[in-house]
């Protein structure tokens, strides 16, 4: 009868958690995300959320202009009353943003959990408008989905400071 070593269990435990780890790693980044409704299904190599029936915008930052399409929902449609409408805001690692004055209404049923690249959400902490342009893979909290820019996420990324934002409905 042969016998195991306490080192021997020692390296099958450890070897079984690193395979674990491993699994759980490689599984979300394979996952396709869901949105609040189910309906919003795709891979995170295409994060950007598709919007249909939304309101174009061209948020103008500095010398660029960012097109972006708001949705239907009435944080949105309350932003849109409100354009146009400039706030101040500045570049962070993964976002644009800025406190805007007077904070957006919602409902729990607006919330949505973390953001995809290319978001425009509204942060309830804080009462911040945000253009997210990275680092969904890390994302966390809840926010309010706004709408999406309507072009690559890496042209914010070139853009740096702290500078005013200009949003106005597109032509």
């Amino acid at each position: 009868m042969a016998t195991v070593s306490p080192k021997n269990i020692v390296l099958v435990l450890f070897s079984a958690i690193i395979m674990a780890i491993f699994a759980v790693n490689y599984s979300s980044t394979e996952l396709i995300n869901e949105g609040p409704s189910g309906e919003e299904v795709m891979k995170k190599e295409i994060s950007i959320r598709e919007i249909k029936n939304g309101t174009r915008i061209n948020m103008h930052i500095n010398n660029k202009t960012i097109p972006g399409i708001l949705n239907d929902g009435k944080p949105a449609k309350e932003l849109i009353d409100r354009l146009p409408y400039t706030i101040h805001a500045s570049k962070y690692d993964f976002d644009i943003c800025g406190v805007m004055a007077k904070p957006l209404s919602f409902t729990d049923e607006d919330l949505v959990p973390g953001w995809k690249n290319g978001d425009i959400d509204f942060t309830t902490q804080g009462n911040y408008f945000t253009i997210l342009f990275d680092n969904e893979e890390n994302c966390y909290g809840e926010f309010v989905n706004l709408g999406v820019i309507d072009c690559d996420p890496s042209i914010i990324a070139e853009i740096n400071g702290s500078f005013d934002i200009l949003i106005e409905l597109a032509d």
